[in-house]
């Protein structure tokens, strides 16, 4: 009589998550079952602490250069606080560094024109769409620019790291019979402890 039981509660629990999936799937929802969101589309996770001051500076840029993703944003931020902070920390290095900055603003200058000629090619018709067309890859080119650029300057700065640990890497092997003495007097006692 247990074993019916237990058989019972096994296929309870192996069939109730099957069942839910399958109703779920008969609705045909907009997204993954609940549990299983793909959030490779979200930038990585902001540090703990949001940088108020940081994100009004870049904001005052995205004004600036792109209205309407500024207004885009502006209401994510009053609508979905968390998401808002997702999106502007994606948009980070644009703060801190010139030559990102410079690209981003390209980039965001092209996907703002982009947006404008998306619009009109909407409500256009027969030849007014074709020569819009040709607005359209214009800033579609300006945009491909501008995220190379932004890949080059990654590329660039991934380099830049390389090299100095390298070179610190070398001269660690350099002073390998210096580091394991010390660390050695350290372990025995003989000397005070120093950062290995």
């Amino acid at each position: 009589m247990k074993g019916r039981w237990v058989k019972a509660l096994l296929c309870g629990a192996v069939l109730a998550p099957a069942l839910a999936l399958s109703a779920w799937a008969q609705k045909g929802p907009k997204g993954p079952p609940p549990g299983m969101e793909d959030d490779r589309d979200l930038p990585p996770k902001p540090p703990m602490e949001f940088d108020q001051a940081g994100a009004d500076k870049l904001m005052e840029l995205l004004k600036e250069n792109a209205p309407e993703i500024y207004k885009d944003l502006e209401n994510l931020r009053e609508k979905a606080p968390e998401k808002f902070k997702h999106k502007l920390f994606g948009f980070g290095p644009a703060l801190h560094d010139p030559e990102a900055r410079d690209s981003f603003i390209r980039g965001i200058k092209a996907e703002n024109q982009m947006r404008k000629v998306m619009q009109q090619v909407k409500k256009a018709k027969g030849a007014e769409k074709e020569a819009l067309r040709k607005d359209l890859e214009k800033a579609l080119g300006e945009q491909f620019d501008a995220r190379l650029a932004q890949q080059e300057l990654k590329l660039k700065r991934m380099q830049e790291e390389i090299a100095d640990l390298k070179s610190r890497i070398d001269k660690r092997r350099g002073l390998k019979d210096k580091i394991v003495q010390k660390k050695a007097s350290e372990l025995l006692g003989d000397i005070e402890s120093w950062e290995w």
